[in-house]
């Protein structure tokens, strides 16, 4: 009788468990009911970048940056993103210009629309288009003058 409880115990502990980590995150407020799946579904797009960049003229990009903590190398690139990338699927134009000096570095990034997500496309002349931060620790102290929130290591 001792064992089932512990076993009952245990299989309940992992199901409040399994229950918190699924319902965790940001979901908005709406009349969908599927709102909450959509949010996991963003959520899931934005934990990486898969697939092959496409750009005319050539590009080159050597970089890194292991938690914003240490950046290192140089990236520039102007063209389109096939792949999962950017919060989306798709093939959506992409803009960046990186450099990493392991201490200091600073990224400025843009993605265009996918299939799934509107996020207003970009344009690199205009700033607020584009997602712009100071990495590293000179990095955070002196971040760049067109810093979005949103970029910002949380």
């Amino acid at each position: 009788m001792h064992r089932s409880l512990r076993i009952r115990s245990g299989a309940l502990g992992a199901g409040l468990t399994a229950l918190f980590l699924l319902l965790g995150g940001c979901t908005r407020c709406a009349d969908n009911p599927f709102s909450f799946l959509k949010s996991r579904f963003r959520d899931a797009l934005q934990m990486g970048d898969v697939g092959v960049t496409l750009s005319a003229p050539e590009y080159g990009s050597v970089y890194g940056a292991f938690f914003s903590g240490v950046a290192a190398g140089y990236g520039h690139v102007d063209g389109y993103f096939v792949g999962v990338g950017g919060g989306d699927i798709g093939v959506m134009r992409i803009h960046y210009n990186h450099v990493g000096l392991c201490v200091w570095g600073r990224e400025r990034t843009g993605w265009g629309d996918g299939i799934f997500f509107h996020y207003g496309g970009i344009d690199v002349d205009r700033p607020e288009t584009m997602n712009c931060q100071g990495v590293a620790p000179l990095g955070f102290l002196l971040p760049p003058y067109d810093r979005r929130p949103a970029a910002a290591p949380a």
